[in-house]
């Protein structure tokens, strides 16, 4: 039980980067996205950048995803476009999931 009691200790769980491309306001599959990352946090916890593409900081990213959003990238690779599944969310989050040893 001590040995397993280190080996947890001297692990840090690295959360899944989620980048959540979108706007504020107006956008009905933006608002339903939101709804499907909130309804999964427990299950496959998770961080979340949130990137407004009308934010003028944001050109690029507007100009890639104007027609698209909503967008969701996990550590920098596209997985959702439009309707977000959750059901394949958390298993996509649970593959991710990787434990390092603290140094």
């Amino acid at each position: 039980m001590r040995a397993a009691l280190r080996l947890y200790q001297a692990q840090k769980v690295l959360l899944p980067r989620l980048s959540f491309y979108g706007k504020s306001g107006e956008c009905m599959l933006c608002d339903q996205a939101k709804q499907v990352l909130l309804e999964v946090e427990d299950e496959a916890p998770h961080s979340v950048e949130w990137i407004d593409i009308t934010d003028p900081r944001e050109k690029e990213a507007f100009d890639e995803y104007k027609w698209d959003i909503p967008v969701l990238h996990l550590n920098g690779k596209e997985i959702m476009r439009h309707r977000f599944d959750a059901k394949k969310l958390v298993k996509l989050l649970h593959e991710s999931q990787t434990t390092v040893g603290k140094g």
